[in-house]
């Protein structure tokens, strides 16, 4: 008997259990490690079995997880006109300051005083936009242009008005704009400007509406109109 054994048993007892675990240790790690494997590989065969069996019943195999709901660009899908509504500041009835608004074409006319022995003048401007469609395709690019025309009603040398004016056209977040921010009537009567710019028509779900939005002004004449759609599925 070795001296460990007379010793104490005990501890040839504990050397015993830990030459074991030493020896058979290695042996369950290899087979857990084998079984994960094989089981990796029974799930890709079943996956695999489950595609072709669909693909052989002319089905469309359904993913394990759905995706969240996204903006579909689906062409069957388009932005419907709705209707437009205007916010238009016609001068508040004072006299000799109006505007209007006519489809795609917003208007002012401002009447003020001629210089001395000048009879009485009127400056007048026009702010018109084109590219809008009453059906819009989710993922195609529309044009879009805008112009500003302006005109002195009288004669140069006979008014003293300095004025702005401005039209654009607003969607999303894509602005088309034309501007002229000083215009002096006595140098500059009349004035015609323009400027193109392009814009994609998002996707979306059922029933979504979409604002865009024309504007046109001449100081705190003119104003906004809201050009609504809403996106129908299916449309006849």
């Amino acid at each position: 008997m070795s001296p460990l054994t007379n010793k104490n048993p005990l501890k040839l007892l504990i050397f015993i259990i830990l030459v074991t675990l030493a020896c058979n240790l290695p042996r369950a790690v290899a087979e857990k490690a084998a079984e994960t494997v094989q089981q990796r590989q029974q799930n890709a065969t079943h996956g695999a079995e489950t595609v072709v069996a669909a693909a052989q019943r002319g089905e469309t195999p359904v993913p394990s997880k759905i995706p969240s709901a996204v903006p579909s660009l689906d062409i069957s899908c388009q932005w419907i006109y709705v209707n437009t509504t205007d916010a238009i500041a016609t001068g508040g009835g004072t006299p000799g300051m109006t505007a209007e608004w006519k489809g795609n074409w917003i208007g002012t006319r401002y009447k003020h005083a001629g210089n001395f022995g000048c009879n009485e003048q009127e400056f007048v401007t026009a702010h018109e936009w084109s590219g809008l469609r009453n059906e819009l395709i989710p993922g195609k690019t529309y044009f879009f242009t805008v112009s500003l025309t302006w005109r002195l009603e009288g004669e140069a040398e006979c008014s003293a008005l300095t004025a702005g004016a401005k039209t654009s056209l607003t969607a999303g977040t894509t602005v088309v704009e034309i501007k002229q921010s000083t215009i002096i009537l006595s140098k500059e009567p009349n004035g015609d400007l323009g400027n193109t710019g392009q814009w994609t028509a998002p996707g979306g779900n059922d029933g979504d509406t979409m604002t865009i939005k024309a504007h046109g002004s001449s100081g705190s004449l003119g104003g906004t109109v809201s050009i609504n759609y809403k996106y129908v599925c299916n449309a006849p």
